[in-house]
């Protein structure tokens, strides 16, 4: 008897389960919907299936390309990406009415598996298709057509984003049997790596190739970090093994490429500091070739006033979108100007450090090796930057340390380039170590190399 009422029981139990995760899910599901709207965008549950495991055919559309910007805007902490994407390429009328089509899975027997979601572009506004028709060639239409933007999208049991991979990539668009466009993404894929209540995510990505007949854009193994607490406060890790730069007759070459970002708030007060890294470059246009080992470039800004920037971050993303004609323009132009002044009469600092080895420029110069320290300090001060007539005036509240240091071969090859120039360093020369050192500082509107005032 017991055996029987404890088998009744489970199956009861197996019965409603799947009933009451899927009434959950769908709540998830309706709360995330609203939130969409908000952000410009429209999600449609076009059909459901399943009993111990759901699938929901959807469709997601941008409806309101300018409440979708400006999420982006506000989330992202690099806004002139977004603002590159918004003016390049008419990006708002192909926005509009954009279109993913896919479907959410789910299991509604255990509560904690993860959802999957399957998702491909599935077509621009009626009026851009009907455009786009006409030239069955264009390759925006065959990646519509042959759906080639396709991915997939892991949450957990709460709609935290866990995973993300684009379908690789690898096709060759043509126009009447001529190869014109290349384009190539291979491993491309996003994954949450956070711990407790640190918030980390790592993309990752094989090659990245666009190539057509007057530019190119080439990377092989990159690898990005993300250590993100919110918009100011993050930092960011970027290595690259190979990079290939075309641009009409301009052409780069770089190995080994490291970035590093870490940005900070404390007490109202914004850092960030900069490290990029170079391995072996090349660089080439009409009538110069230039090779370099390494380049460092370190760069620090620290003091600045936060509630200040954040003032000027979101009067430039009104700006960003009003037109310059209307008086509201006019209004918020004059605020942002009005703060940049605040930010600059209150003291920060700026710090640069450049390291450069090997620099061969085939056609005048060589130097083995460079090094170049900047330090600025902006004292606090009435200035009104849009009324400032020369450098001299700037120099009058910024007190600086320059400090260049290079090996004699190298001060003897800059010079060859320019006599004057030569009459002007020599005699404020100093030596150490083999190396020859210039110690420029400026205050108060006064200049001193190693010393001696100009």
């Amino acid at each position: 008897m017991k055996k029987k009422l404890f088998l009744g029981v489970f199956i009861v139990i197996l019965v409603l389960m799947p009933m009451a995760l899927k009434k959950y899910i769908d709540e998830e599901i309706e709360d995330e919907i609203k939130l969409l709207e908000k952000r410009g965008l429209d999600l449609k549950i076009i059909k459901h299936k399943g009993y111990f495991s759901s699938q929901r055919n959807f469709e997601l559309s941008i409806k309101d390309v300018d409440k979708f910007l400006y999420y982006l805007k506000t989330f992202s902490f690099h806004t002139d990406y977004v603002n590159l994407l918004i003016k390049e390429n008419n990006a708002k009328k192909f926005l509009k009415d954009l279109s993913l089509k896919g479907n959410i899975q789910n299991s509604n027997i255990n509560y904690f598996a993860n959802i999957n979601v399957d998702a491909y572009l599935d077509s621009f506004s009626s009026s851009i298709m009907v455009e786009l028709s006409k030239d069955k060639m264009n390759p925006l239409y065959i990646i519509v057509e042959k759906k080639l933007l396709n991915m997939n999208i892991i949450f957990d049991n709460t709609l935290n984003f866990q995973y993300f991979k684009l379908r690789d990539i690898d096709e060759v668009f043509k126009n009447k049997n001529t190869d014109f466009l290349k384009f190539k993404i291979l491993g491309q894929e996003i994954k949450n790596i956070s711990k407790k209540n640190k918030v980390m995510y790592r993309a990752l990505g094989k090659k990245f190739l666009f190539k057509d007949k007057k530019s190119e854009l080439r990377l092989n193994n990159f690898e990005y970090d993300l250590f993100y607490k919110n918009t100011w406060e993050y930092k960011e890790n970027l290595n690259i093994d190979k990079i290939f730069i075309k641009l009409n007759n301009f052409e780069l070459k770089s190995k080994n490429i490291h970035l590093e970002n870490n940005s900070n708030l404390k007490e109202n007060l914004y850092s960030s500091k900069y490290k990029i890294e170079l391995g072996n470059s090349i660089l080439k246009e009409i009538g110069r070739d230039i090779s370099i080992d390494k380049i460092l470039l370190d760069v620090d800004f620290s003091n600045l006033d936060y509630k200040t920037l954040r003032k000027i971050q979101e009067l430039y993303l009104k700006i960003e979108d009003e037109d310059f004609l209307k008086e509201t323009f006019v209004n918020d132009n004059k605020k942002f100007v009005d703060e940049l002044n605040t930010l600059f009469h209150k003291t920060f600092k700026v710090k640069i450090g450049v390291n450069i080895f090997n620099l061969i420029d085939k056609n005048s110069i060589s130097l083995k090796d460079i090094n170049i320290k900047l330090d600025e300090k902006v004292l606090k001060n009435n200035i009104n930057l849009s009324k400032v007539q020369n450098i001299a005036e700037l120099m009058e509240i910024i007190d600086s340390d320059i400090y260049i240091s290079l090996l004699k071969e190298d001060l003897e090859n800059i010079v060859k380039l320019n006599l004057f120039l030569a009459m002007i360093l020599f005699p404020f020369t100093k030596e150490e170590n083999n190396k020859f050192i210039f110690d420029i500082k400026t205050k108060k509107g006064k200049i001193f190399i190693n010393g001696t005032a100009l």
